[in-house]
């Protein structure tokens, strides 16, 4: 277990770490050579209707959500939630 702790790295060992980052940028190297650089079709889907008809039922599902997340703002003011920015750095 005691050649997996920190010590100091001999030059030898240096240049094996070398040789196997080396082999395993190599590999790598190689692998994505072989993926497809470019997309052969269009990356979005082309539909009829771009815009969907809300549902009654969604906007309740709205208008629930809308209330339980203004019941457990700490801070609010009429229609708009308080937040501090920055707080959590």
């Amino acid at each position: 277990m005691e050649n997996f702790l920190w010590h100091h790295v001999s030059k030898e060992e240096a240049e094996q770490i070398k040789r196997e980052a080396k082999k395993i940028m190599d590999s790598f190297a190689r692998a994505i050579a072989s993926v497809e650089k470019e997309i052969s079709e269009m990356p979005f889907v082309e539909r009829k209707e771009q815009i969907r008809e809300e549902s009654e039922k969604k906007s309740l599902q709205d208008k629930k959500f809308r209330d339980i997340m203004f019941e457990n703002a700490p801070e609010k003011e009429q229609d708009y939630l308080k937040a501090e920015r920055g707080k959590w750095k």
